[in-house]
């Protein structure tokens, strides 16, 4: 299937089953794309440069902020495809795709760059990821890192922006941090910075019914609905799934065996992560 000419992602709370079949293709072709170029030629069943080509060439705009966050958070993967193909591209072939991570891509984790919760990070990671393939410099994004981390957390490492998605707030954590501790694999900062927040979120991951962040009942519960959509019951942590893959990591990263033994999640966070090694 030929990707859209101009991406729409319907916003996840207004129609969840909507937004799911948005990016399912999107989804689909990422996936695929870096999996195959993780695996390595011998294990091809598709060159993964069509379907990185096949955006390149098609995909002109992201239409609406739902669609920058997706594409920045699911098609980051095409760019970690791309440099693991860095050295398989034909020249015009090579054009072709920077010319759409600088106008498309690029583009789209721009318009999120500048917020202080999840958008925000994975913002940054997307600029970063671009950046590294555009030949531009990062100092902005080392500095963007360290001004993130700072605003975003109180003294104690809590991720108070997430937090305010009460019922879904350990899972915006999660999806806070993951970007950040790739950024901090790709960027000289100081990866301690994220040491604090992830032991804030750890303590509720081991007791996740000792989350003290409750959405409001009555009139002010749906008017806090409307701000800070989240889940109506508490959203829980898995060792298969999130947060294990940002555990398991961190846990190689900060030398914690009991974050690293607690779970692996899903292959492709724990590949990227550790390409990033």
């Amino acid at each position: 299937m030929t990707a859209p000419t101009n991406l729409f992602i319907t916003p996840a709370y207004l129609n969840p089953a909507q937004s799911e079949r948005d990016k399912a293709q999107l989804w689909q072709d990422c996936a695929w794309a870096y999996d195959q170029a993780f695996l390595g030629p011998s294990h091809w069943v598709q060159d993964p440069q069509n379907i990185l080509s096949d955006w390149a060439d098609h995909n002109k705009s992201l239409v609406n902020t739902e669609a920058c966050l997706v594409m920045t958070y699911k098609g980051q993967l095409f760019l970690e495809a791309y440099l693991l193909l860095i050295n398989r591209w034909g020249f015009q072939r090579m054009k072709n795709f920077e010319d759409w991570v600088a106008s498309v891509f690029r583009g789209g984790a721009a318009m999120i760059y500048s917020r202080y919760s999840n958008w925000g990070a994975w913002g940054l990671l997307g600029c970063t990821l671009a950046d590294t393939i555009l030949g531009k410099s990062l100092v902005p994004h080392s500095n963007r890192f360290n001004e993130l981390i700072s605003k975003a957390t109180d003294d104690h490492g809590a991720l108070w922006i997430e937090a305010e998605r009460t019922n879904s707030g350990m899972w915006y954590s999660y999806f806070c941090l993951a970007p950040m501790l790739r950024v901090a694999q790709l960027l000289p900062v100081d990866k301690w910075m994220l040491y604090d927040p992830l032991c804030w979120l750890w303590q509720y991951v081991l007791d996740p019914q000792s989350w003290p962040y409750k959405p409001k009942k009555g009139f002010w519960g749906f008017i806090q609905n409307i701000f800070k959509p989240h889940a109506s019951k508490l959203e829980l942590p898995k060792k298969n799934d999130w947060p294990g893959d940002l555990y398991h990591v961190a846990g190689i990263e900060f030398e914690r065996n009991d974050w690293r033994d607690w779970g692996t999640g899903p292959p492709y966070w724990t590949d990227i992560f550790r390409h990033g090694e």
